[in-house]
């Protein structure tokens, strides 16, 4: 599980809650960016 949190109140703040099998897909994320984008950019929808 992976959880991104914001607040209405403070837009500026996200809070990230995660397990273990959901830090290893952030990771396995973020090491693909860093191989093969230059950049990235977090969308959050609501």
């Amino acid at each position: 599980m992976l959880s991104f949190i914001t607040y209405k109140d403070l837009p500026e703040q996200i809070e990230i809650v995660a397990d273990r099998q959901g830090i290893e897909e952030l990771i396995q994320y973020l090491k693909e960016i860093k191989r093969d984008k230059d950049h990235m950019h977090l969308l959050i929808m609501s």
